[in-house]
């Protein structure tokens, strides 16, 4: 956008006064964090759009400490284009907290002139995601003092292997002050056959509120009993059952969560169906529950489910391994009484089709949407349904999609209901964010 287009078509935008444009700037920084997303040059790009903005820009340290790294082999050098803006964007920054990702594009990197600049300026580490670090990156990683540390709340590692011979004589991450963590996330981090190191951290984020972790591990090293996280909100736990047979209710049962308001779980092959039946008593006044991946529950489990927890707002399933026609009518509101009442979200996956599977989703969604006179209810404010090429791999027991989802735009224009369709995102179920919106 040029100088002359923004006075152009609004000559107030280009004259706004600076404490006004820096609130602007700062509630458009892109979120970093989130594996799946853009690079993020913002303050760069709104910084050449006109001297008035420019100016704004440069008086306000805050917007220059979001940084979006990407380490390749080509700008490993010590002297490149990439380096020296990451240098401008910490001058400019001052002495504010540091948020930014660190992203390692080539396993074969040799050099690491970002994370060693960045190193230089620990002591305002933030927020902080780290994705795909070469062998030596993670060896620095594991180098300090946790002193060094001492701004830093979230943590994100994606793709790291932690389980390589090379460093599984160290200690892991060990100067990270997990004590102080609010918010810990870990992508498909390899910590297989050694996974007690990961327990040994998990147990020490008594402060943390919002963990993402997976488990690939047998359940047969040695672990501590109980993990108490007394703060934790939001869980996402993954379980991939390739090593053995450690499941999602072993790895729930090693936690202690009382203020826990959000669950979200992704299965592994071969689980028990009847998963979370019955319904553990941390887990009776939950608000938001996702059951993910390859999800096969029984129409008893499911049913406890929906019975003993009526506090839900916001509910998601993936439903290749449910019977979808027991689901809705679980659903369904009657005048006889009605599962949780106060569920205002509700986002599924396709479904196996039997005989009116789809009628029964349509009466589910007009009594939640509509509510049902003489019950009382929490209408219904959102439904999402994520396609994202579930069908395509199983096409035969599968609706059409053109049947569900023009039933579902006629109903959307006709009744003005918040409907989605979700065709395109290639991020996984279970990792959707939780957040304040219904709760």
């Amino acid at each position: 956008m040029s100088t002359d287009i923004v006075q152009a078509n609004d000559p107030q935008l280009a004259s706004f006064a600076p404490e006004v444009l820096c609130e602007i700037f700062l509630a458009s920084i892109p979120s970093l964090g989130r594996i799946d997303g853009p690079r993020a040059q913002f303050p760069w790009e709104i910084s050449h759009v006109c001297r008035h903005w420019r100016h704004s820009a440069l008086a306000l340290p805050k917007l220059w400490a979001f940084l979006d790294l990407e380490q390749t082999q080509e700008n490993e050098e010590p002297d490149t284009p990439d380096l020296n803006l990451l240098k401008t964007y910490l001058e400019r920054s001052g002495k504010h907290p540091l948020t930014f990702r660190l992203a390692y594009s080539q396993e074969t990197i040799h050099g690491h002139p970002f994370l060693g600049c960045l190193f230089q300026h620990s002591m305002r580490w933030r927020d902080v995601c780290i994705e795909s670090p070469a062998l030596l990156a993670v060896e620095s990683l594991s180098q300090g003092a946790t002193s060094e540390f001492p701004l830093l709340r979230s943590l994100v590692c994606a793709d790291c292997e932690f389980d390589s011979d090379a460093v599984s004589e160290g200690a892991i991450l060990e100067p990270m002050p997990w004590a102080q963590l609010q918010r810990y996330h870990e992508y498909e981090c390899s910590w297989y056959p050694d996974d007690g190191r990961q327990w040994a951290i998990l147990a020490q984020l008594a402060n943390v509120v919002d963990l993402r972790a997976s488990f690939y591990g047998t359940g047969e090293d040695e672990y501590p009993d109980v993990i108490a996280m007394p703060h934790l909100r939001f869980a996402y736990f993954g379980v991939d059952r390739r090593a053995d047979d450690l499941g999602i209710e072993e790895v729930l049962e090693r936690f202690d969560l009382p203020r826990l308001e959000g669950l979200s779980v992704k299965m592994g092959e071969d689980h028990d169906p009847d998963v979370l039946c019955p319904v553990p008593g941390q887990f009776k006044t939950l608000k938001v529950l996702r059951l993910c991946g390859k999800v096969e529950i029984s129409n008893e489990a499911l049913t406890g489910i929906l019975t003993e927890i009526p506090t839900l707002v916001d509910f998601a399933v993936e439903l290749i391994g449910v019977d979808a026609d027991h689901f809705f009518a679980l659903l369904t509101p009657r005048p006889d009484g009605v599962l949780v009442p106060q569920l205002q979200a509700l986002r599924i996956t396709p479904f196996a089709r039997n005989d009116g599977t789809v009628d029964a989703l349509f009466a589910m969604l007009r009594a939640r949407f509509g509510g049902v006179e003489g019950v009382e209810i929490t209408r219904l404010r959102m439904f999402a349904l994520y396609i994202r090429g579930v069908y395509k791999s199983k096409p035969s027991p599968m609706f059409t999609p053109s049947e569900m989802l023009n039933r579902l735009r006629s109903m959307k224009a006709h009744d003005k209901w918040d409907i989605r369709v979700d065709e395109n995102s290639q991020e996984e179920f279970w990792k959707e964010d939780m957040d304040d919106e219904f709760i």
